[in-house]
């Protein structure tokens, strides 16, 4: 029987820092990196920056996690619209 897999690439939101999920979580998502990129795109880490900006990082198991850093001052409205520019990034440089 053979095989199709997906090739595009996969983006995956959480609320949860990649090194707080469950190892068989892991497991499940590097699967998935054997056949396309995989993306963890955690939650915004807050006050580290000045202006918003993302961090790539490879696990073991061949993903790639995104640490999206925003600045504190930003104001409630201001983060949505922020964490959006930062995944177009994202996607744009990943091409």
């Amino acid at each position: 029987m053979n095989m199709i897999y997906e090739t595009s690439d996969l983006i995956l939101f959480s609320t949860q820092r990649w090194n707080k999920i469950p190892e068989r979580s892991r497991f499940i998502m590097g699967s998935f990196a054997h056949h396309r990129r995989v993306y963890y795109f955690e939650d915004a880490i807050f006050g580290i920056t000045d202006v918003p900006r993302i961090y790539l990082r490879e696990t073991p198991e061949g993903l790639i996690v995104v640490e999206p850093y925003l600045p504190a001052t930003l104001k409630e409205e201001e983060i949505e619209s922020a964490m959006k520019d930062l995944l177009d990034e994202l996607i744009y440089i990943q091409k």
